[in-house]
């Protein structure tokens, strides 16, 4: 038995928006899902940060498998999960404003913007600009821990805490939010990248599977978050090499003698050192597997928290349908 639960409006079936919800609710419950997803994806995070620090002339690792297994070999299983406690600080703030604004910002445009993957496209950029806020010196901490046992890593920080005193006395409040202009170009057009495709593959997907079966359903959401996040992955990941070596690269890197102090001179100056492709495949299997793993979970629990977040009021059954098991 299955029950299919929608808010039903004026005009029959629409999607489920902020004002459709109990937020206390929906926060209560995407808390423990956020902090569950961020300590299972943690590992291959710390193999993209690893692999994208690799400059041109140190082969330590040939890619992901090869960077897990030395890994665990060499730091054991508290080397996969350097850097978990900024992690799972910083997450809860930095998720709660993004899932907030993205609500907030697709209902309040929803008026003027018609056409869904554009409605999605932009709340997804405004979304990540409020996010890194509080994302950003989460990431900076926590990047520098998941270097930290590697060749040549120049930080050691014995916690969270005492990251946070180091960075701020050797290079003050904008230590703990170098690369935020990086982090904004880089997460933005991300974000926007994944929103925008999940509401164009959302309404191909869904009827698909649909016509075909009610039970396949359940993948839709899982199914539409793979393909948002290879897409998103792919279009980003010079932005994100650029981001990460700017903020865990204290000493910066260099363009014709000079040190790269943004996100476009740092791409360049690993361009002219290690060529366009080590320039667009620097971790990106690595990171493939993070943002696919986490936009297949992700995705798959915003839309079912939602239909359990409705307000009573407005949750209807709008069909039980019998299956034969």
């Amino acid at each position: 038995m299955t029950t299919q639960s929608v808010v039903r409006g004026q005009s029959g079936k629409h999607e489920i928006g902020m004002e459709d919800m109990d937020m206390s609710k929906f926060f209560f419950y995407s808390a423990g899902g956020i902090l569950s997803m961020r300590f299972l994806i943690h590992p291959l995070s710390t193999m993209k940060t690893r692999l994208q620090m690799q400059e041109a002339g140190s082969q330590l690792y040939t890619g992901t498998g090869d960077a897990f297994r030395k890994t665990l070999r060499r730091e054991g299983v508290r080397g996969l999960y350097r850097g978990i406690g900024a992690n799972l600080f910083g997450i809860l703030p930095a998720q709660t404003a993004y899932i907030s604004t993205l609500e907030y910002t697709r209902s309040a445009v929803s008026p003027h913007i018609e056409f869904q993957p554009l409605r999605n496209l932009v709340a997804g950029g405004i979304a990540s600009c409020a996010s890194s806020l509080f994302g950003v010196p989460m990431d900076v901490i926590s990047q520098r821990q998941m270097m930290q046992g590697t060749a040549g890593s120049t930080h050691q920080y014995k916690n969270v805490w005492h990251a946070v005193k180091s960075i701020f006395k050797a290079e003050g409040i904008k230590g703990l939010y170098r690369g935020y202009g990086a982090t904004l170009v880089t997460y933005a057009p991300s974000s926007a990248t994944w929103w925008g495709t999940y509401g164009l593959v959302k309404p191909i997907i869904w009827p698909f599977l649909e016509e075909r079966s009610s039970s396949l359903m359940y993948i839709a959401p899982a199914l539409c978050g793979m393909i948002s996040a290879f897409c998103a992955a792919l279009v980003t990941n010079p932005l994100d090499v650029a981001k990460t070596r700017l903020q865990v690269e204290t000493r910066g890197t260099e363009v014709s003698g000079k040190r790269a102090s943004n996100i476009f001179s740092t791409m360049l100056s690993i361009y002219r050192k290690e060529g366009l492709v080590k320039l667009w495949t620097k971790g990106l299997s690595a990171r493939l597997g993070l943002m696919m793993f986490s936009s297949t979970l992700m995705s798959s629990a915003y839309e079912g928290l939602k239909r359990v977040s409705l307000k009573d009021e407005l949750l209807v059954k709008e069909e039980v349908v019998m299956e034969e098991i």
